[in-house]
């Protein structure tokens, strides 16, 4: 009987990758934050905020609110939680100079296992009342940020979602001469709209996927970021569920086999 205890857990480790989702609660279908870490003000939200979900009925929220809060955390503290170097926004994200960078805001993390090839993909909403567009105080020096950050193996990888100039890269609110946002029908003047992300993932080993919003510049007007359908592809398929029963019935008979030698 102990040959056949052993046999069954070599047989179980080797279709359990197979079997195990690396990405859970993408969704957040659960209705909660179940799987995911969070740091500032995060929170699960339904159609009622006014834009989205994008599928299903549940979506997250990450909050800068205005620049002034006690329940947001410091840029530092966010790249720290994230498993960034420190510094990281401010350089993939270029401001008008070293005292308009990012400041403070929210983020949420996830750790998962996944394959080399596999695809990892998302939608987003970046919402604002702030920048050139939104009403900030300054137009150009208030550019809060959305993010997305993803460390692996031999992996640190950070992007710009959108900011408040809907154009992360652009160094002078002049380069900027049509509003790229559209009316947001939730708290916030402006939002971008639902757009989809995809990130290839390189190589087999454990990951972390961060989402981050924070307040840059000025205080006095804030932003927001609605995630949802956070999701790995495979890059291989899945046994098919005749395969899987093949192999049951294939333990069952070993079950059955070794009964009957115990008998004889």
């Amino acid at each position: 009987m102990q040959k056949l205890i052993i046999l069954l857990s070599i047989i179980i480790t080797w279709i359990s990758p197979a079997l195990a989702l690396p990405l859970s609660n993408g969704g957040f279908e659960t209705g909660n934050l179940n799987h995911w870490q969070t740091l500032g003000l995060v929170n699960v939200e339904t159609s009622v905020f006014g834009s989205g979900p994008k599928q299903g009925n549940f979506q997250v929220f990450l909050n800068t609110e205005d620049g002034t809060s006690t329940n947001t955390a410091s840029i530092d503290n966010i790249e720290a939680f994230l498993g960034v170097s420190q510094g990281l926004v401010d350089s993939i994200h270029p401001s008008p100079g070293p005292s308009f960078g990012a400041k403070d805001g929210s983020a949420i993390k996830q750790n998962f296992h996944a394959s080399a090839g596999e695809t990892l993909s998302f939608q987003y909403n970046f919402l604002t009342s702030d920048g050139l567009w939104g009403g900030g105080v300054d137009p150009d020096a208030s550019r809060d940020v959305s993010f997305v950050t993803l460390t692996g193996p031999n992996l640190s990888f950070g992007k710009i979602l959108s900011n408040t100039l809907d154009i992360p890269n652009a160094p002078e609110e002049t380069l900027v001469s049509i509003n790229p946002f559209r009316s947001s029908p939730t708290p916030f003047n402006l939002e971008t709209g639902f757009r989809h992300v995809s990130l290839m993932l390189p190589n087999d080993g454990n990951y972390t996927v961060g989402f981050g919003v924070a307040n840059s510049g000025f205080v006095g007007a804030s932003s927001g970021l609605l995630v949802d359908q956070v999701s790995t592809t495979p890059s291989q398929p899945v046994p098919e569920p005749s395969t899987l029963l093949l192999l049951t019935s294939g333990l069952i008979g070993l079950a059955t086999w070794h009964r009957r030698q115990r008998a004889c």
